[in-house]
């Protein structure tokens, strides 16, 4: 009898590496599907292709008889692993059913259907509904009751009613014996985790909770607002609860919590420190926060000191801008004022700040976006251990307000099917087509994206070798060239290109 289900996860993109592996556990979708579908009676392996470079090999080697289906959670950027995975699973075994969810096949799912390698797509949260689907496969049941997907047969091409948002109060917490947990556990010294917590070298004992699915806000960049997925949050007293399960069963010392901010309901996080305190528990976290939080009556500094009490600490945040006139046409509701205020308020203590930032928006000028390069060195000259995460080069994915507009704008064309998406991915990760953007600034996002990494480097990034001695000299000449915006003659990028890379 068929019982067994695969999930297949990806790097985030085409040009992403292995560089890191293990730095980051599988998808969020992946180990709470897992969960569920084993709690559902189930057999479940997780495959994590951002892991294991042979992910194609060891998925062939799983491809039997009794596998219902093989899922996977595809964002555009992964569309090229997931084809290419989709054509072995049925060039092996083209009984076993192919299942796409998450974002693309959610804004397109006729399109992604339109694949011949592809059965069903799974459209907006999808915990529940792959239970469903599991269950109906394997009973050799039409999938056509199930709410929240597409799916074709003999007679075409269908999309069901739109299914309910997942309760969170239902969904279990990760069960971590469906992966190779001390991969890891332990991550490598290079991963962002022994970045975050440098005086922990390889002790760190990272494991992820998920708090919370959905954000409230409405920035124009994030999939959450096409998509209206509402905040839903897990209590204080369950969070606590499988803190102390992880360390107990784990020996775990470090988590990070997937929420879109943790901070959104005051109650919880009162409660939750109050309850960690009670318990005299202490580890290391991250969490995700929002810059106008820092204020008088919520997260001020004595919030901070109890927060640090707790552990080595990292707050990630997302800056987006330095121009007002940019925070606002992204919805971001936010100031640079207040961002200052957050870094101001952590710095002094054992958390770490850090801040993501973007450039080459709609409608942006080259003097706002040097704005923002020399806010993030002005963060760095307050707070020489902020961690700046880019500015990174705005890239035209699809699933956000801002999409829809500059693609209506400026006529871009869509592609019509998956091939052609991996076409355009290809090309669109160098930034050669950004015609929403100046001129000069296409001609030197090459340029931006190098000298941003050296310039942004803390201290510990760099050592005392001579490597280090050289990122330090480099870092320098970084600084003054996105101070003053001078990118002639960019020798260090030629030299490291050449002999360093």
């Amino acid at each position: 009898m068929k019982n067994k289900v695969i999930l297949l996860n990806f790097l985030p993109a085409i040009d992403a590496s292995y560089s890191h592996k293990g730095s980051i556990y599988p998808s969020t979708a992946s180990m709470l599907i897992g969960t569920i579908l084993k709690q559902g009676g189930f057999d479940v392996a997780i495959i994590d292709g951002a892991f294991h470079e042979d992910y194609i090999d060891k998925l062939k080697s799983m491809l039997t008889d009794d596998v219902i289906y093989v899922g996977m959670t595809v964002m555009t950027t992964q569309i090229s692993f997931a084809l290419e995975a989709s054509k072995v699973i049925k060039a092996v075994n083209p009984t076993i059913k192919v299942v796409w969810g998450g974002p693309h096949p959610t804004l397109f799912p006729a399109e992604t259907l339109q694949d011949n390698n592809i059965d069903i797509v799974v459209i907006n949260e999808g915990a529940d509904t792959s239970l469903k689907l599991a269950h109906n496969f394997r009973d050799g049941r039409s999938p056509e009751s199930i709410t929240g997907i597409g799916f074709k047969n003999q007679s075409g091409m269908h999309i069901t009613e739109p299914a309910d948002l997942d309760n969170l109060n239902e969904l279990p917490f990760f069960d971590f014996s469906l992966i190779e947990l001390e991969n890891y556990l332990n991550p490598a010294s290079s991963s962002v985790y022994q970045r975050e917590f440098p005086l922990y070298n390889n002790q760190i004992r990272v494991m992820p909770i998920l708090t919370a699915l959905g954000c409230p806000y409405k920035c124009q960049f994030c999939f959450n607002v096409i998509l209206k997925r509402k905040y839903r949050f897990k209590s204080a007293e369950s969070i606590v609860s499988e803190i102390k399960k992880l360390i107990a069963k784990y020996d775990a010392n470090t988590f990070f919590f997937l929420d879109e901010d943790f901070f959104i309901n005051k109650k919880r996080v009162l409660e939750f420190i109050d309850l960690v305190e009670k318990e005299q528990l202490h580890f290391n976290w991250r969490m995700w926060c929002r810059v106008d939080h820092f204020k008088d009556n919520y997260i001020n500094r004595d919030l901070i000191n109890r927060l640090a009490a707790i552990g080595h600490g990292s707050l990630v945040m997302g800056g987006e801008s330095a121009n007002q006139e940019i925070l606002d046409a992204l919805c971001k509701g936010i100031t640079p004022e207040q961002i200052k205020n957050s870094l101001n308020t952590i710095s002094g203590t054992r958390i770490m700040p850090r801040y993501s930032f973007m450039v080459g928006l709609e409608d942006e000028n080259i003097e706002q976006i040097q704005e923002t390069y020399r806010f993030c060195l002005e963060l760095h000259r307050i707070n020489p251990d902020v961690d700046i995460s880019g500015p990174f080069i705005f890239r035209l994915y699809p699933g956000s307000p801002i999409y829809d507009r500059i693609v209506k704008k400026y006529d871009i064309d869509i592609p019509s099917d998956l091939e052609k998406w991996i076409v355009l991915l290809k090309e669109e990760s160098t930034y050669t087509h950004i015609p929403w953007t100046p001129e000069k600034f296409q001609k030197i996002t090459h340029l931006l994206t190098f000298y941003s990494t050296f310039a942004f480097m803390k201290k510990t990034d760099m050592g005392r070798t001579i490597k280090g001695t050289i990122c330090r000299i480099i870092s320098s000449f970084s600084k003054f060239r996105l101070k003053y915006f001078i990118f002639q003659l960019p020798f260090e990028y030629w030299l490291v290109n050449k002999y360093l890379k």
